[in-house]
């Protein structure tokens, strides 16, 4: 074999290198945005002026997750979301939160209490959790809330006398409330997850989402046992009941309880 040869060869070689070198290069991008599971609050759900409001969501990405953002606005206008509209004679309430995460972080469990001031416009508010990753990657999650008396529908979806208690692993969690639906109750749904949990060994961090279509009526006592696993992960939990009417109405509460 030449010189020339010889060199052409080894000229496509590294040619061949340097282009898989290039693919490998773009195929390590991180393209995929971040993912929000917004548990709580419910669409429509409603929250009295001075009472708080709960905030549940599951913030998860295939690399890292770098920070999120609370953001609340009023929907006077009906607008999507994103533009806050005036309002005559009125006080309505921003809110905003900008929380940055430790690096590498792919899963964050979401969990705040906000004060709902007294002194502000009653009505429909926006409330959108906007999430980034590490790559820059952006999420949105926006749900509709009304705070205050600012509809029809004010209280014609009671959930009272919300009882759990704290629970041993390996027994059975009891839960019981006393609702009141004037247009009837569609369906109930529990949900549970664990706060800050550290799962060790074969522990695993307990989750529900169950619904329940076996009550009725424009009254019910909630009465179930749900099964704790025995490996559950100890700590802190937090239970929402959600209640649906037959016109597609939504109310929830929750309650914190203890697995030992």
């Amino acid at each position: 074999m030449n010189k020339l040869n010889s060199f052409r060869i080894m000229l496509l070689i590294a040619v061949m290198s340097l282009s898989a070198c290039s693919s490998d290069d773009d195929g390590a991008l991180d393209t995929t945005a971040p993912s929000i599971m917004l548990i709580e609050p419910t669409k429509m759900q409603e929250i009295a002026l001075g009472e708080e409001l709960h905030i549940d969501a599951l913030l998860e990405d295939n690399e890292g997750l770098a920070s999120y953002k609370i953001d609340i606005h009023n929907n006077f206008d009906g607008h999507t979301h994103g533009r806050v509209a005036s309002h005559s004679e009125s006080q309505p309430w921003t809110y905003s939160k900008t929380q940055n995460l430790e690096a590498g972080q792919q899963s964050f469990d979401l969990h705040e209490h906000i004060d709902v001031p007294l002194d502000i416009t009653p009505g429909t508010y926006h409330l959108g959790i906007i999430v980034l990753d590490e790559a820059g990657n952006q999420s949105e999650a926006y749900v509709e809330v009304v705070l205050g008396e600012a509809h029809d529908h004010e209280d014609e979806i009671s959930i009272s006398n919300l009882h759990v208690e704290d629970v041993t692993a390996g027994s059975d969690l009891h839960a019981e409330a006393d609702i009141t639906s004037t247009h009837g109750i569609q369906n109930i749904n529990v949900h549970i997850h664990g706060h800050g949990l550290n799962p060790t060994g074969n522990q695993v961090n307990w989750e529900v989402d169950q619904n329940f279509s076996n009550y009725t009526g424009t009254t019910a006592h909630f009465h179930e046992h749900l099964d704790v696993p025995q490996n559950a992960t100890p700590g802190e939990y937090h239970l929402s009941i959600s209640v649906t009417d037959e016109d597609g109405h939504t109310h929830s509460e929750g309650a914190h309880f203890m697995v030992n």
